[in-house]
């Protein structure tokens, strides 16, 4: 099975006390046998979806779910997660 990865972090690259489907960015890498190696650098456009729903939003949640799928990816990594992480 091949691993994608989605590390979620801030517009430094680096780690943030934020749920995953708050970040400012995701650096998806691959895992080719041997080490991860970058793939993209995907810009959070849900980052602030449906901001007059109150926290867990499905809607977002749904929203990240379709980001991963379209990038292929099957591993979340991030500091914290949120009610939605249910949901993946």
């Amino acid at each position: 099975m091949e691993l994608r990865f989605a590390f979620a972090v801030d517009g430094n690259g680096e780690f943030q006390n934020k749920h995953f489907g708050d970040a400012d960015k995701y650096i998806i890498f691959e895992h080719d046998s041997k080490r991860l190696v970058i793939v993209d650098e995907v810009e959070n456009l849900n980052k602030n979806f449906d901001e007059s729903q109150k926290h867990g939003s499905k809607k977002k949640g749904n929203a990240v779910i379709n980001f991963l799928k379209q990038n292929k990816v099957n591993v979340l990594v991030s500091k914290q997660f949120g009610k939605n992480i249910k949901m993946i």
